[in-house]
């Protein structure tokens, strides 16, 4: 190998990897950050009673981020289901009840969480219900915005998940 061709290597060799750390950094830099937890108004050791009313409980989640994101909310429900699904049509609700998801636009640089409320009541008898909350990405059908949301970071606040038990008819109190 001639000292030309050495030297042209090295120069295409030092680009490229200004070009790939180049695109890394881009899409660190402007990737969504994702703050989310589950609002509720309840404290731990904070009961309610189910003869009078639900549970509401509010998915928050905002982007302190540099980029918008699509995302899924997922909010699960173990022992519990929801009183509003007739009022949620472009939700969609699987597993009998159990588990809703909402697809979801974060705006970049958000300063306030935005959110969507539901309401949860424990099924009959039984001792203990459970509400967890998660987010999952989704594309977003732009080849730009999908490959900075490869460099999503998603940050959950306590809580995520919330635990009720039967301490009486109808009265739950919640422990986690």
């Amino acid at each position: 190998m001639t000292r030309n061709q050495v030297v042209a290597l090295l120069a295409l060799l030092t680009f490229s990897l200004g070009a790939v750390f180049g695109v890394i950094g881009y899409g660190y830099s402007y990737r969504p950050i994702i703050d989310y937890c589950l609002g509720c108004s309840y404290e731990v050791e904070d009961s309610i009673d189910f003869t009078y009313k639900a549970l509401e409980v509010e998915l928050k989640v905002r982007n302190r981020g540099n980029t918008d994101a699509c995302l899924m909310l997922i909010l699960t429900l173990q022992n519990a289901t929801f009183t509003d699904k007739e009022n949620a049509s472009s939700l969609v609700y699987s597993d009998e009840n159990d588990e809703v998801k909402v697809y979801w636009r974060a705006l970049k640089n958000e300063e306030v969480y935005g959110g969507k409320t539901f309401h949860i009541i424990p099924k009959s008898n039984l001792e203990s219900f459970t509400v967890n909350y998660k987010i999952e990405t989704r594309t977003a059908g732009n080849i730009a915005t999908d490959f900075i949301n490869k460099f999503i970071e998603l940050i959950p606040y306590a809580p995520v998940t919330l635990t009720f038990e039967k301490t009486d008819t109808n009265i739950y109190k919640r422990t986690v």
